[in-house]
């Protein structure tokens, strides 16, 4: 039931109640990123304000369960969200939070 993990670490992870909360926090970060536009001025648009609310108020809680499952994979989540080239670095940091708690919840399972 719990995240394997460097000894390092102290909180253990329960991933049944982490992976919902890192795939809705995934599909938020998708959609972010999918209305990012270079070219126009996407911040005005009501959905990038919408998003930004829900992301901003469960970011807390993924970047612990990313600290706890690899060090620096916080800070590549934070920084992917700055938007500054788009958000797909924070879709592939929070995609690969994502494979790792579904792989530790499959070992665990076997």
């Amino acid at each position: 039931m719990f995240l394997l993990r460097p000894l390092y670490l102290t909180m253990p992870i329960n991933e049944e109640l982490a992976i919902p909360t890192v795939e809705r926090f995934l599909a938020l970060v998708t959609a972010l990123d999918a209305i990012w536009d270079p070219g126009t001025s996407y911040l005005d648009d009501p959905r990038y304000s919408e998003l930004r609310r829900e992301i901003d108020g469960s970011i807390s809680r993924v970047k612990t369960i990313a600290d706890e499952c690899e060090p620096g994979l916080s800070d590549r989540i934070t920084k992917g969200l700055q938007g500054t080239f788009g958000y797909s670095g924070a879709v592939s940091a929070v995609t690969q939070l994502l494979g790792q708690l579904r792989r530790a919840e499959q070992h665990r399972r076997n």
